[in-house]
């Protein structure tokens, strides 16, 4: 799955493995599996680790997925795609890399 993120910001910081523990600490590592697990399956669909979710609200059309309780990465789907049909999401653009919404 193709990803891209929401700034360039954080592309920088996801590509630096320093920067990210600088910042995130013991949770880069995990961040950094997660992307690297989303990237390589082709489709949402095949995704099917930590429990991917749709949100409400003012992330309506964003997915979370699970970090380390209660961080999540919040992804929004790229292009044409059906939030029921999972098989249609192919691309995705990063929105925040270490969240809690609660």
């Amino acid at each position: 799955m193709k990803i891209t993120f929401k700034s360039d910001k954080d592309k920088k910081l996801y590509n630096s493995s320093k920067e990210m523990s600088k910042k995130y600490g013991s949770q880069a590592r995990e961040i950094q599996k997660r992307l690297l697990q989303i990237e390589s399956s082709p489709t949402m669909k095949q995704f099917a680790f930590d429990r991917p979710h749709s949100l409400e609200w003012n992330l309506k059309w964003c997915i979370a997925i699970d970090i380390k309780h209660p961080y999540r990465i919040i992804i929004r789907p790229v292009w044409e795609f059906d939030l029921s049909d999972r098989e249609t999401i192919t691309e995705i653009e990063v929105q925040e890399l270490n969240k809690d919404y609660h």
